[in-house]
């Protein structure tokens, strides 16, 4: 820029797969959800925040041309596996509450701090 080289410190950041962005989101979690747990009124305002804001829905991840996303469309029910669809639909991939043939997933795995979970059958 005008003949100046310039660099981008969070480059690093780009690739949402890499460890070491898994693992500095799982800190920035540990710390925001400390701090706000021990903030007064918290749970009120999480609830009315869910509230109002409907249900929640990870922040949506590329795989190839493709965009995905966990949602979750009732509390306490498993995340569901959804894919974005040209003209905004969103389609369902993997809804374990589903599985009924499985009274259990055979393997259900977890990264360290996260709320997310793999299920492998």
């Amino acid at each position: 820029m005008g003949g100046q080289a310039l660099t981008d410190d969070y480059a690093w950041m780009e690739d949402a797969r890499s460890p070491e962005v898994h693992a500095w989101v799982a800190e920035k979690n540990r710390i925001s959800e400390e701090t706000l747990s021990r903030a007064p009124g918290a749970e009120t305002l999480l609830t009315e925040m869910q509230r109002a804001v409907g249900l929640p829905r990870s922040a949506p991840f590329q795989y190839g041309d493709r965009q995905f996303s966990y949602r979750l469309d009732e509390p306490n029910m498993p995340w569901k596996l959804v894919v974005d669809e040209p003209g905004g639909k969103a389609r369902v991939l993997l809804d374990p509450a589903t599985f009924e043939d499985l009274k259990e997933p055979q393997c259900v795995l977890s990264a360290p701090n996260s709320k997310f979970e793999e299920f492998h059958v």
